[in-house]
């Protein structure tokens, strides 16, 4: 609450001179504007230091490390769904790979701004074989058809990515010295999202069954949604329509 406070004040009040809370800082507020006691520059340095306890991305520094860590994810679970393809398959799959890229996106999120390089390699690492594994998973064994592999990605992935943070915060995260505490409130923050999403689009889908329907008839099944629902012959330039002429 204090950063939102300071945040308000640092963003919404822009002249540095004013106090718009009573007491709270340099200058006393009573409707109008009043000159500071501190210096105009004082003032200034006072607000980028609130800002940058807020907001530790206003640091050009942290930022710089956001930006590595939230490329380093994506290029090592990128090679590593490559990799993972390519021995189990004899032939590196495009597609995963370019899921890897997805899943490592997705991994890092939730900590891009708390890991360090070390700890944004292995979260990649493990979101490209957490990413190939639970598309084969769910394909084979769950015998669930999701082409695009959405639930592997963003699904499996960002639940590891929330529980990552507990172990790869180089502040207090397991892998660190801190111990399990914050390990236990990423875990409760999965099992709250995932429960809240259970129920509210069991009820959403309910609806939609008992409304417009869930699936296509059997006809359209067959036929593909590209001609039934969206009026084209394919949506996939590299595969022949079945009407073209030489």
């Amino acid at each position: 609450m204090s950063c939102a406070v300071k945040t308000a004040r640092l963003f919404f009040f822009k002249d540095y001179r004013s106090d718009p809370f009573p007491g709270a800082s340099r200058g006393a507020w009573n409707g109008k504007r009043k000159k500071s006691n501190a210096s105009e520059s004082g003032g200034i340095d006072h607000d980028r230091s609130i800002k940058a306890q807020c907001n530790p991305a206003a640091d050009g520094a942290h930022l710089g490390r956001i930006f590595a860590t939230t490329t380093l994810a994506p290029a090592f679970a990128t090679v590593t769904a490559m990799i993972f393809t390519w021995i189990k398959n004899g032939a590196p799959d495009v597609s995963m790979s370019l899921n890897g890229a997805l899943a490592g996106l997705v991994a890092i999120t939730a900590g891009c701004d708390n890991v360090d390089a070390v700890g944004a390699i292995i979260i990649g690492v493990c979101a490209g074989i957490i990413v190939c594994a639970a598309v084969l998973f769910i394909e084979n064994k769950l015998k669930v058809d999701d082409p695009v592999g959405a639930v592997a990605v963003h699904g499996c992935c960002g639940l590891f990515g929330t529980l990552a943070v507990g172990l790869f915060d180089y502040n207090d995260g397991l892998f660190y010295g801190g111990g399990l505490h914050h390990l236990g409130i990423q875990a409760l923050g999965v099992v709250c999202i995932a429960g809240w999403t259970i129920v509210t689009m069991t009820i959403v889908f309910m609806v939609i069954k008992k409304t417009v329907g869930l699936r296509v008839s059997e006809e359209e099944e067959l036929a593909g949604l590209d001609p039934t629902e969206h009026g084209l012959e394919s949506s996939y330039p590299d595969f022949q329509p079945k009407n073209y002429k030489f």
